[in-house]
């Protein structure tokens, strides 16, 4: 699922939607309704617990605390109704270990079928000699391995597969609904808002898969892998704004879909663009960018990213397009780097336009991709949304934790970059620098800081620096972080 996706172009259709978004919003016809109760549905791969291997995350590690669904991912289907649940590591072994540890913790678990380029086994187990058959072994699955539903990841869907679509949903949910407790459908959405708003009614949850938003086919333009705004760009090569999750919820409104059914994604991987050729830094360093020579694109997972390119000065915010990356720029243009994730800020921040859009939810793409166990968090990322998700604004935030530089490092750049994992309920941040523990006088006393990160310059060698964070809201100021 997911990975290496490529997104079709929607010249016209974006066009007379982006005119008519326009309208509405001048009309004030679509108003952001705030609600407190989200789901948080996140994946979990397989191959995550192993299957002849060493496994990377195991369910007794995930804190089911920050989810409400746990989705295992995933069965293939085979084109004559038949289930293969060997590729990825769907086990009777592993749904047990998974189901009994999300069941402990009052948590109910789907099981996915497809992922990127399953059409064609779609395509064969719905026809109309094997749909009934096939709809029977998803069933005959769920009931004997005791999962709690079904989430389908028909990727991609061909118009030409809408029909085969509609019918093979319909008649899912009617046998679903002899079931007693009735067990969940839900639905990861590529595109195409008609067809997946036409049967609204048959799903708990439309998740738009709202990352992959970039790649080669938006040449010659770098862009994120997950913003949510377009930034306000203007892209030739699709003669429209560069996508955005923003941009990809506002034509499934359009199309009418019900906001409290769709839901947003979190991306635990990310793009690496490396080298190309012709922009202002030499190779490709940063969103937006025009290259007259192709770069390369590689995905990893967020815990790799982190392992092997991440290095403080390099971090950089789009507050346009309310999205993280890095920026490297190195000798010679073959070595340059733009590297779009999603960080503690951008999980923050997608959880607030869930809440300011009056949606349902959103899904995360997957777990095992934010698990380091060697990190002082190894779920950092997970805890950015249960902190985003369940926190009240009606109370005062906690203290920070400081995260980058580390208490006693050495050795730190002059020009650094102060970074702190956000706190539950915060809407802005205080920070101080001193040379002095007791931050009798200042080098820096700096309110008003929205995102989790500052950058320092200038600072003197061989010299101690103490700095500290408190978060505040409406309803008051924070302690001090440590120091």
């Amino acid at each position: 699922m997911k990975k290496g996706m490529c997104r079709g172009i929607r010249f016209s259709y974006v066009l007379f939607l982006f005119a008519l978004i326009t309208i509405f919003q001048c009309m004030g016809y679509h108003q952001a309704n705030a609600q407190s109760d989200i789901w948080v549905s996140a994946y979990y791969a397989g191959w995550s617990q192993g299957c002849g291997y060493e496994g990377h995350l195991q369910p007794d590690q995930i804190d089911y605390s920050a989810v409400t669904h746990v989705i295992h991912f995933a069965l293939i289907p085979n084109s004559d109704g038949s289930l293969d649940y060997s590729s990825l590591c769907i086990t009777p072994e592993n749904s047990a270990d998974l189901i009994q540890a999300a069941h402990a913790a009052g948590k109910k678990v789907l099981i996915s079928i497809g992922g990127w380029q399953t059409e064609s086994g779609f395509l064969g187990a719905t026809e109309d000699r094997n749909r009934t058959e096939f709809i029977q072994n998803l069933i005959n699955f769920i009931i004997s391995r005791g999962y709690d539903g079904i989430d389908i990841d028909w990727e991609p869907i061909s118009s030409s597969s809408y029909s085969r679509f509609n019918v093979f949903i319909t008649d899912l949910r009617n046998e679903l609904n002899n079931l007693n407790p009735r067990p969940l459908l839900t639905v990861a959405a590529p595109w195409q808002p008609s067809i997946f708003v036409s049967l609204q009614d048959k799903f708990d949850q439309i998740n738009i898969m709202t990352y992959d938003l970039a790649g080669l086919w938006l040449s010659p333009f770098t862009w994120h892998n997950s913003s949510i705004y377009d930034g306000g760009y203007w892209f030739e090569s699709i003669g429209g704004p560069p996508p955005s999750i923003n941009g990809e919820v506002e034509d499934f409104l359009l199309a009418g879909a019900q906001p409290d059914k769709l839901g947003i994604g979190i991306a635990f991987f990310g793009y690496v663009w490396s080298g190309g050729e012709g922009t202002s830094t030499g190779g490709v360093t940063s969103p937006a960018q025009i290259y007259t020579k192709e770069p390369s694109i590689e995905v990893l997972a967020y815990y790799e990213i982190m392992d092997k390119y991440y290095q403080p000065q390099n971090y950089r915010w789009d507050s346009a397009a309310l999205a993280d990356y890095l920026s490297i720029d190195n000798i010679g243009s073959s070595n340059d780097k733009f590297i779009s994730y999603d960080d503690e800020t951008a999980c923050s921040e997608k959880v607030k336009y869930i809440r300011n859009k009056g949606m349902g939810g959103l899904i995360i793409f997957e777990l095992g991709g934010g698990w380091r166990p060697g990190a002082p968090v190894p779920d950092n990322l997970l805890q950015a949304v249960k902190s985003a998700a369940w926190g009240s604004p009606d109370s005062v935030p906690q203290p920070p934790v400081l995260n980058y530089p580390s208490n006693g490092a050495a050795g730190i750049p002059a020009n650094t970059t102060l970074r702190w994992n956000a706190s539950t309920g915060a809407e802005s941040y205080t920070l101080q620098v001193s040379t002095s523990p007791t931050f009798s006088t200042f080098i820096l006393n700096q309110n008003g800081i929205t995102s989790t990160s500052y950058s320092l310059n200038g600072l003197s060698v061989n010299t101690t620096y103490y700095w500290r964070v408190n978060a505040k809201n409406a309803s008051g100021t924070s302690e001090w972080s440590s120091v």
